[in-house]
C-alpha cells in the first residue's frame, strides 16, 4: 500500500513539473522574457492603419491651350512627354 501511494505521488508531481516547464517556469499567464525574468503575458496589440485617400490634382486647363512642361537643362521632351536625357 506505501508503495502504492509512493507510485501516485511521484505520478502526481512529475505531471505538475511537467505543466510548470509548459509555462517556462513561470506560470500561467505569465513567460520569459530576454532576461529570464516572468513577466505577464499581454493581450495582441491591434494596430489599424488610418485610412489614406489619394485624389489627382485638379488641372484646368483654358480650351485651345497648350500646356508646356518644360524640362531641365540638359534634358529634352520625349515623344511619351516624359523628360529624356539629351
Amino acid at each position: 500500500m506505501i508503495r502504492l501511494v509512493t507510485l501516485v505521488f511521484i505520478v502526481v508531481a512529475g505531471s505538475a513539473a511537467t505543466a510548470a516547464w509548459a509555462a517556462e517556469g513561470c506560470g500561467a499567464g505569465f513567460h520569459l522574457n530576454n532576461h529570464g525574468h516572468c513577466v505577464v503575458n499581454r493581450p495582441a496589440a491591434v494596430v489599424t492603419a488610418p485610412a489614406v485617400v489619394v485624389a489627382p490634382p485638379a488641372v484646368v486647363v483654358a480650351p485651345g491651350a497648350v500646356v508646356v512642361k518644360p524640362c531641365p537643362v540638359g534634358y529634352h521632351m520625349g515623344s511619351n512627354g516624359h523628360c529624356r536625357p539629351n
